[in-house]
Parts: structure tokens; sequence; C-alpha cells
């Protein structure tokens, strides 16, 4: 007849209990994270108006005519031309139509 220790047998039934704990642990599934909304993009004439405002208030360039529109990202980049024969170039947020870059050559 062959006598168990106590010890391994309560070591065994606590590694088969935890072990049981993991195993119904991972079968929960994992819930997606919550999706959050996009920021529409404040759109092409609207990052040209608030370039020009800017050129216009900041640098006193009026009549400008823009010259080059593109979005590339999160960033609008316009440049214009004034009637005095200034360029400004201006990067503009997409999503909040805040200037993030502006150059002007007279």
């Amino acid at each position: 007849m062959s006598r168990h220790h106590p010890t391994a047998l309560l070591s065994l039934l606590l590694t088969l209990a935890l072990s049981g704990f993991a195993v119904a642990g991972c079968a929960e599934p994992v819930a997606p994270p919550p999706k959050v909304a996009a920021l529409p993009d404040i759109g092409r004439d609207n990052a040209v108006r608030a370039a020009a405002y800017d050129a216009q208030t900041r640098f006193g360039i009026q009549n400008l005519t823009p010259m080059f529109v593109n979005r590339t990202g999160e960033i609008w980049v316009v440049e214009m031309s004034g009637a005095d024969g200034a360029m400004v170039h201006y990067a503009i947020g997409a999503f909040d139509g805040s200037v993030r870059e502006r150059h002007v050559r007279h």
C-alpha cells in the first residue's frame, strides 16, 4: 500500500483548480474596443478660406488666387498667389482648420 504525501496531493489539487480558472477565463470572448467617431473633413473650400483669411489678416495680402490645393493625410496643402506677386504656402489641419504651417514669399 503506497502512501501519498498530503502536501503533494494539496499541490496537485491547487494546480488543477488554478488551471481550470485560467481555461475558463480564456473562453470568454473579448469585446472589441468602442469605435470613435471620425471627425469630418473641413473640405477643400474651407481650407482655402482658412489660408486666405490668415494671409490677409497676418500679412495684408489681398486678392489671393489658389494655385495648388491638395489633401495629404490629415493636412490640406494650400498655395496661393496674391495680386502683388506674393506667394503663400499653408498647411491647414483637415479636421479642425488650424494653421499648421505658413510661408510667405514676396
